[in-house]
């Protein structure tokens, strides 16, 4: 038989490619890991990943997020709450629910799935693609009209044999635990963003509550779980997340602790002849934020919107074919949501006073309502209507509330960051 459509992974892009591939067309996926099993994520799914998709059911989600905690390096918050502009913010996922039910939608439907099945090869040939691959039963060849590369962050094998480029990764760490929704009277926010040089100068420490369950990582260059233990058992301000916690046992894995990579810089070119990236393959992933699964879900939208688009042209997935796919990423994602986010990256991160500019952020977010509103809005506005000229207002009230021996120094900073 030979699918319309192979799909390699089933992470967040692969499992919503083959929800939505799965209505029109005879799909394939193929992924290393088992059906279900757990994939690291902070689990935070803000309204912004909705546009174009239907409704996923409430039952998918841990809860609702209605309130978003910045906190700096001394433990000074400022507090988002979506309430205040009768918005919430969007929800709280765990991750191996979603994928288990876009996994189930498309098995309903028209699409195969082959977990713990190793693809060795992919080869492009005239009129389709062949791979290779192999698991407990043996070598397996399968062909497709077309071939979407959603492997995530960990597995660039394949991009090499398909001449794509390899991202850069950083990695994260993350912990699962368990606590009693009782015991969080302090601690009002489902997600809090923690930005602390001593932590990491890459990315953030992150805080994630469901309901009597939450997880808690950071994001670096390099991670090391004696530095993470370190970090639980001795960082003042995330302290009190951790009395009364106890380890959350995830199902069929042996530990609490997951170590993943995440990729670091967006790829340019996207598609070959029969062949696309989506996701974190792509390393849609924003910066700063390090936000995956919204960007995963829309780069499987355009592609599968293609298909149609072809398949009722009657026009073969060849390269100029599929341009359209790797243009959209580019205008909706990458020049949006993933630019602004390099912008913060370049002001928040990786430089001597990201400590101070990121509790001087944290001032502006408790002294100026215009400041929360501009996050809430950043929160449910679809990405493709980004406006930076919110990051630009923020950027302004940042800077002003600097001392003034920084607002010198680091004027040059803050130019850099809104030409990004």
């Amino acid at each position: 038989m030979k699918y319309d459509i192979a799909i390699i992974g089933a992470g967040p892009a692969g499992a919503t490619a083959a929800l939505l591939a799965s209505k029109d067309f005879d799909t394939l996926v193929i992924d290393a890991g088992s059906n279900g099993e757990y994939r690291p994520s902070s689990g935070v799914f803000p309204d912004h990943n909705n546009f174009g998709f239907e409704p996923i059911p409430d039952h998918v989600f841990a809860r609702d997020h209605l309130t978003m905690c910045y906190m700096d390096y001394e433990g000074k918050k400022g507090i988002v709450a979506g309430a205040e502009f009768g918005r919430r913010l969007g929800k709280i996922l765990f991750l191996p629910q979603y994928l288990k039910y876009a996994i189930g939608q498309a098995e309903r439907k028209t699409c195969t799935f082959f977990f713990q099945t190793k693809v060795t090869r992919i080869q492009i040939e005239e009129d389709g693609v062949r791979i290779s691959c192999f698991n407990r039963e043996g070598i397996q060849e399968f062909h497709s009209n077309v071939v979407f590369l959603a492997t995530g962050g960990n597995d660039f094998q394949l991009h090499s044999q398909l001449g794509f480029r390899v991202p850069r990764v950083h990695q994260a760490i993350q912990a699962e635990f368990q606590k009693d929704e009782s015991e969080w009277s302090e601690w009002e926010a489902e997600y809090t963003f923690h930005v602390y040089s001593k932590i990491s100068q890459t990315g953030p420490f992150w805080i994630t509550r469901r309901v009597g369950e939450f997880n808690v990582g950071y994001i670096d260059k390099a991670v090391s779980v004696e530095k993470f233990r370190n970090i639980l058992e001795r960082h003042k301000p995330i302290r009190s997340v951790l009395e009364g916690a106890t380890p959350l046992q995830v199902e069929g894995k042996n530990s609490h602790i997951f170590v993943a990579n995440i990729a670091a810089d967006a790829t340019r070119e996207l598609v070959k002849d029969r062949a696309l990236v989506l996701g974190d393959a792509a390393g849609m992933a924003t910066p700063f934020y390090y936000e995956g699964v919204g960007q995963a879900r829309y780069s499987a939208l355009y592609a599968v919107e293609l298909m149609r688009v072809l398949e009722e042209a009657n026009r073969p997935p060849i390269r100029e074919n599929l341009l359209p796919y790797q243009e959209r990423v580019q205008r909706d994602l990458t020049n949006k949501l993933y630019k602004s986010s390099v912008g913060s990256r370049t002001i928040f991160l990786e430089n001597a006073s990201m400590d101070t500019i990121f509790s001087s952020y944290v001032n502006a977010i408790n002294k100026y309502k215009d400041v929360r509103e501009k996050i809430v809005f950043a929160y449910w506005n679809n990405p493709v209507n980004y406006r930076f000229s919110n990051d630009t207002d923020v950027g302004r009230k940042i800077y002003e509330d600097l001392p003034l021996g920084k607002k010198i120094t680091l004027l040059p900073l803050f130019l850099k960051a809104s030409f990004q």
